[in-house]
């Protein structure tokens, strides 16, 4: 639950929105906004690191800018703090690989259908 009561839950809602509208236009402007909104997602999840979607947010930052290593690490937090997070395509094939290479096999699994059901 990432509800904060007080001051510093509007302070959350409002940065979370902030972060989501800033995403959408780096999504349909490809690595460069990426690269604009990577320091003011990075704020974010360290400001609130208990927000799973900041992670997935960061992790799909790097991914974009070619940090793939990066990326993972990201999204090792996300999937940490959510293990039911929607991650996405690019990002549930990122974590299929990742535990195939770590063999835990049932999440390889479940990471790879998510991927081939986006």
């Amino acid at each position: 639950d990432l509800s904060v009561p007080g001051p510093l839950g509007a302070d959350f809602a409002s940065s979370a929105r902030s972060i989501e509208r800033l995403c959408l236009r780096a999504e349909r402007a490809g690595p460069s906004g990426w690269e604009e909104v990577l320091p003011q997602i990075s704020e974010h999840a360290s400001r609130f690191p208990t927000d799973a979607q900041a992670w997935i947010y960061l992790a799909r930052a790097k991914m974009a800018l070619g940090g793939r290593r990066e990326a993972y690490r990201a999204l090792q937090e996300a999937l940490a703090l959510d293990g039911n997070v929607y991650l996405g395509h690019s990002l549930s094939v990122l974590a299929a690989q990742g535990c195939s290479d770590m063999r835990k096999w049932p999440l390889a699994a479940k990471h790879a259908e998510a991927a081939l059901s986006c």
